[in-house]
């Protein structure tokens, strides 16, 4: 294993958030009917525009999608998300996305799947394809980001920088760099 993904997978591989507490402490997965626990990292990181000041931000509406926001002291934790049930092969790291402020997890809807430019959601954490990304480094040895959907194997990216703006998918990515992003602990 290179010597930067092993480090970036040593950051974000932890151990699982202690039993029992909060839901910000302890997340929860449920399926229709099931309920059962994600195995989360304790750190939480912002998902954001490299050198900007705007990140990824989930929704308090649960129709509504995951946008660029700017992190205030008003964020709720809205711009916070752990990494959770994390494997890692050659240095890529597969996890779902759970929101410390929504409890949520993101996801591309299930209708959405085939559409280019579907924007990111959250919805109830579950064992979907469709609620696991595969995060990598951009460039070997840097500590940019891509983020990509395990089931429609698109890329998260966004159309243009600018506040409220959604996170959505593309299955070639974004070749202007508006799909990296800094992946920043809190």
């Amino acid at each position: 294993m290179a010597p930067a993904a092993k480090q970036l997978r040593d950051r974000l591989v932890r151990r699982p958030a202690p039993a029992g507490g909060t839901s910000a402490e302890q997340p929860k997965a449920t399926g229709r009917g099931a309920r059962a626990a994600l195995s989360c990292g304790t750190d939480a990181y912002k998902i954001a525009v490299p050198g900007k000041p705007l990140s990824w931000g989930a929704p308090l509406l649960a129709d509504d999608g995951v946008r660029l926001r700017p992190s205030t002291i008003f964020s709720a934790h809205l711009d916070n998300w752990r990494l959770c049930d994390v494997t890692e092969n050659n240095g890529v790291l597969e996890a779902s996305l759970w929101n410390w402020g929504n409890g949520r997890c993101a996801a591309i809807a299930g209708q959405n799947a085939a559409t280019e430019g579907a924007v990111l959601m959250t919805a109830p954490c579950a064992q979907d394809d469709l609620q696991r990304f595969y995060i990598y480094r951009d460039v070997p040895g840097s500590s940019m980001i891509g983020v990509q959907n395990k089931y429609t194997g698109s890329m998260m990216g966004h159309d243009r920088y600018a506040d409220g703006e959604f996170i959505r998918q593309y299955s070639s990515g974004r070749q202007d760099g508006t799909g990296t992003y800094a992946l920043t602990g809190v």
